[in-house]
């Protein structure tokens, strides 16, 4: 057995954030690689540009020509080689983004399914998106500025201290000033961007809920309620967060600016005073003003990293969810289905008992029947059959092996399901049938749409919002996507529901001739004479 879940909340952290690096790794590099660039390009093009001034103050004409064509070089290599290298960056990103969102699915899907249902659709929709973008650029961002920052800095004091040594001090003396600033908000920053997300999560729940029931919104006429429910939502969050965050942003913001042109004056200040006493040159000053952005730029990558730490926290948080709530996976495998045996069946909800103990063997081949009241556990049976449903009590042998620790993903290869309120994807009807069988021919696709009378539906769109087809419809697409998968196990939840007369005959005489398990439930007496065994739940 090996376990998909992840239960320490020190090892979930450690999983998300490995599987982000490992995604976004080719992305880092490429941007750590031209932010490098840029940076050293900025302080060498200052360098020489303080030497073209004390050449030109010097009258020193020939050094002045050198020195400018150094200039030019520094220029177009900013120009070309520069957005070369962010173009590619780009390129690598978007690929290495598109990997990372499918492995995040992945995670979501390996979930256990009543964790997921205790997921509204908005809460998934957020975190697969936006909390997936969010991680991803956060952990670039993050990477990227504490790998580059060190190294410019070096580079950058390098060619400081050559002007003045006493000089560079003060100016880093200034610059350590300024980075305190965002370490005092850093606190705050994090309770607005935890209170921000989660009233875009509400948001998002509540957005989903009104979209997918508008017709019946209008239909009942509760537009009001809705318009009253977003609009008190939107005023708890402006008054008692959003006003507050603004102010403080506000203020913030502006200190750091204040900072920034602080420092810049005592440059100046300081370069005019060490001039006049004859300790650097005017050309000296000059490349100090142009080192000044690097130490800005510097600065500010430690502050964005200081700001973001705390957002990237908040989101690792929310990435948690994901990764952990997992199905158990075994490795076992069943050769054969020569039987099934269930003994001693129990299920319950949230303390409720559905199942009580039940007890039958399934023959190969054999058709077999639930029968019961509406609640007795038909559906629940056949959800756990399914593989849905693990935490029952019992045991399903599946040829002597429990069903708990069969394969999962190799179980569901050998079921096919017909779910009651059949589920259909956006796309075309041929498109929904081949989801059985992916790698089935048209032909093959096409036979069994003709057979159960839905081929000429074949390229009409499904729009799951307009809900533009029939239940009769619904549940032919839904039937052919079954049998196109072939299956050795053939699950049914009232599968004859809203069938015409010719299409649940057609199914009965399929059924009937088919070599499957065949488990179902229905109230329909036609149906019910094909089963072999009844079993009254």
């Amino acid at each position: 057995m090996r376990s998909m879940g992840i239960k320490n909340k020190d090892l979930v952290g450690h999983a998300v954030i490995k599987e982000c690096k490992m995604a976004m790794a080719p992305a880092i590099l490429f941007y750590f690689f031209k932010e490098l660039v840029g940076g050293f390009l900025n302080i060498f093009t200052a360098t020489v540009l303080g030497k073209f001034t004390d050449a030109v103050f010097s009258l020193n004409f020939s050094f002045g020509i050198y020195f400018l064509i150094e200039l030019l070089l520094c220029m177009a290599a900013m120009i070309l080689v520069l957005p070369a290298i962010e173009t590619i960056g780009e390129i690598v990103v978007f690929s290495r983004s598109l990997k990372y969102s499918c492995a995040v699915l992945k995670r979501y899907f390996q979930k256990k399914y009543h964790d997921v249902q205790k997921m509204e659709e908005g809460e998934v929709s957020c975190r697969l998106e936006d909390d997936t973008i969010e991680f991803y650029q956060h952990y670039v961002n993050i990477c990227v500025k504490l790998l580059t920052a060190p190294l410019i800095c070096l580079y950058l004091i390098y060619h400081a201290a050559n002007i003045s040594i006493l000089f560079t001090i003060i100016v880093f003396v200034f610059s350590i000033i300024k980075i305190l600033l965002p370490m005092m908000f850093k606190e705050k920053n994090t309770y607005y961007d935890k209170k921000k997300r989660e009233y875009t999560t509400n948001i998002y729940v509540n957005e989903n809920e009104l979209l997918k029931n508008t017709y019946m919104n209008v239909l009942l006429g509760v537009k009001k309620r809705w318009i009253e429910k977003m609009d008190k939502l939107f005023q708890s969050y402006y008054e008692t967060i959003y006003q507050k965050n603004v102010f403080f942003k506000a203020v913030s913001e502006n200190l750091i600016s204040f900072m920034d042109t602080f420092c810049m004056v005592m440059i100046m200040f300081i370069g005019a005073v060490m001039i006049a006493k004859g300790l650097i040159s005017t050309g000296n000053v000059v490349a100090m003003i142009g080192f000044f952005p690097v130490f800005s730029l510097i600065e500010q990558n430690l502050m964005a990293c200081i700001q973001e730490i705390p957002q990237f926290e908040n989101v690792l948080e929310r990435m948690k969810v994901l990764y952990t709530g997992h199905e158990q996976t075994y490795e076992k495998k069943s050769d054969t289905f020569e039987k099934i045996k269930i003994k001693d069946l129990q299920y319950q909800y949230n303390g409720k008992r559905v199942l009580k103990g039940i007890s039958f063997g399934i023959e190969s081949n054999c058709k077999i029947a639930l029968m019961g009241e509406n609640g007795s556990g038909k559906t629940t049976l056949l959800n756990i059959l399914s593989g849905a449903l693990v935490d029952y009590k019992g045991s399903i042998l599946i040829d002597s092996v429990e069903l708990k620790e069969l394969n999962k993903e190799w179980w569901r290869t050998q079921v096919a399901y017909v779910t009651q309120d059949p589920f259909l994807f956006k796309g075309t009807v041929r498109e929904n049938v081949k989801l059985g069988n992916l790698s089935a021919s048209i032909e093959q696709i096409e036979k069994v749409m003709d057979k159960i009378g839905i081929l000429y539906l074949a390229d009409r769109n499904i729009d799951i919002e307009k809900n533009d087809l029939s239940g009769g419809e619904r549940q032919k697409i839904s039937i052919a996507r079954a049998l196109l998968k072939d299956s050795a196990i053939l699950l049914l939840d009232e599968p004859s529901n809203h069938l015409d007369s010719y299409t649940k005959k057609w199914l009965i005489e399929w059924l009937r001739k088919s070599d499957k398990i065949v488990i179902f439930t229905s109230h329909d007496k036609d149906l019910l004479q094909i089963s072999d065994m009844q079993i009254k739940l």
